[in-house]
């Protein structure tokens, strides 16, 4: 019986009543934001994001520190010492001066 719950009624009642609400309720919002992260999230949406550079909120920062090296000539040192590749040709396979198999 609800009605007599918050009125001096039987505690216990009410106390369980509030338990089973938290129940439900961590349930229904945990488990929402569960399926809504796993349906709605991008998938490897930050595993290569070059083409956003020059692009939203720090597109002046980006331009400014890109200018200052261009300017002063690191930004070709820096393009030119860029490793492309994790391995050297000489442990890749069927590469240049690597095994042939």
């Amino acid at each position: 019986d609800l009605a007599g719950a918050g009125q001096g009624g039987d505690s216990a009642c009410l106390l369980s009543l509030q338990v089973k609400w938290m129940y439900y309720y961590n349930i229904f919002v945990g488990g929402g934001t569960v399926l809504l992260v796993i349906y709605a999230h991008e998938p490897f949406g930050g595993a290569d994001n070059n083409e956003r550079y020059g692009s939203g909120p720090w597109a002046w920062h980006y331009h400014m520190v890109k200018n200052r090296l261009k300017n002063s000539g690191e930004l070709e040192e820096n393009l030119r010492v860029k490793v492309t590749s994790f391995y050297p040709p000489e442990f890749m396979p069927n590469a240049a001066g690597g095994d042939e198999e």
